[in-house]
């Protein structure tokens, strides 16, 4: 297995960095007038119109007592990777949550086979599958010997088990509001899109000053990156995109970051087939949850944000030379250009609006 962990590494900083520079959140033509043409059924709140858990659930849960939370919400992981890459790494992923348990409990030493494996843990899978430590990694100081990993921190061990804890709670506090068990890949995908939608902001502040001294973010109490979005609820591309994604791996649905030289989305796999999400772009709007970016083949995906967002790269090519990334169905294109109105889980319809006029999305699953 090829590694070049620390190259890998700085390209994701670049890449989590770089969209803040010549990246700026604007709603295009087509996004105001859809904008300005979606109209509001008169009376109906945010709640109403934001996807909600279905009245069977929440009376089957009152009528079975034997139905414990466990069986109904997901807990957090500390072992996530997506499925589609998974078997390129091979064993480095075990390397990988050896680290997760050692950070996880503040310890300074994880088992690791080798250097090369080491550099590959250290490197960017800390920052996107195991965030709530990241921040408090100092991967420069960071060593191996005989078998073992050195991870050194720059905040005490209990800071680091204490912050890791807040992670936690407020991912499953995520995970319990927007899904739970018995919803589908897609389900998730869209009620997690609409949460990103209505709940966090596009950081113009750390974009238009990507050089401030990141140590003076830390004493506010603010940090960066999955970490940041997740407890903040404020990121640039990359960060939302890799927050997005981090959501989904942790409740089930297989799904990366993908990333331009100025941008940075999210690519998820369902039912067998691949497409592209763009979180960002929702955030332009809290009141119009805009699907134009939700499921976006490849082909959409240049068209409609053009070739400067298109991927050169992506940031795992370093290790994966046997997976393609394609996306090329179409099924949920009558969405875009849509604003979402609301989801009826038991009937299988989206309702969505185009120029004021309410539509429906029938899907299977």
């Amino acid at each position: 297995m090829k590694i070049k962990a620390i190259a890998a590494f700085v390209m994701c900083s670049i890449l989590m960095t770089a969209c803040g520079k010549d990246i700026t959140i604007q709603q295009n033509e087509e996004m105001e007038a859809v904008g300005e043409a979606s109209v509001s059924e008169p009376g109906t709140s945010e709640k109403a119109t934001s996807i909600a858990k279905t009245d069977s659930l929440e009376t089957e849960t009152s009528a079975t007592t034997e139905i414990s939370a466990e069986d109904i919400y997901y807990s957090f992981n500390p072992h996530v990777c997506p499925p589609m890459i998974r078997d390129s790494y091979g064993d480095a992923w075990d390397a990988f949550f050896n680290l997760c348990d050692a950070a996880r409990e503040g310890k300074d030493t994880f088992e690791c086979p080798d250097e090369a494996t080491f550099e590959f843990c250290i490197g960017c899978p800390v920052g996107d599958f195991f965030p709530g430590v990241a921040p408090f990694i100092d991967s420069d100081k960071c060593s191996f010997s005989d078998g073992v990993g050195h991870i050194v921190y720059t905040v005490s061990p209990e800071e680091v088990v204490k912050n890791e804890q807040a992670f936690e709670q407020e991912v499953e506090r995520i995970l319990k509001e927007c899904v739970s068990k018995d919803y589908t890949d897609f389900e998730k995908c869209l009620a997690l899109y609409e949460y990103f939608g209505r709940e966090c902001e596009y950081d113009y502040e750390e974009a238009d000053s990507l050089d401030t001294d990141i140590e003076n973010l830390e004493q506010s109490g603010y940090y960066s990156g999955i970490y940041g979005v997740i407890l903040n609820k404020k990121g640039i591309c990359g960060q939302i995109g890799s927050a997005y994604s981090y959501l989904l791996l942790q409740c089930g649905v297989d799904a990366i970051t993908y990333s331009g030289l100025d941008h940075g989305w999210s690519y998820v796999k369902i039912n067998g087939k691949e497409y592209h999400i763009d979180p960002t772009w929702v955030l332009v709007d809290h009141e119009n949850i805009d699907l134009t970016y939700f499921m976006m083949t490849t082909q959409e995906r240049i068209e409609g944000v053009g070739d400067t967002l298109f991927p050169a790269m992506y940031s795992y090519d370093y290790f994966v030379d046997n997976v393609q990334f394609n996306a090329d169905d179409e099924t949920y294109k009558p969405l875009h250009g849509g604003i979402f109105k609301s989801m009826d889980r038991e009937k299988k319809i989206v309702y969505y609006d185009v120029e004021g006029e309410t539509k429906e999305f029938h899907y299977d699953a």
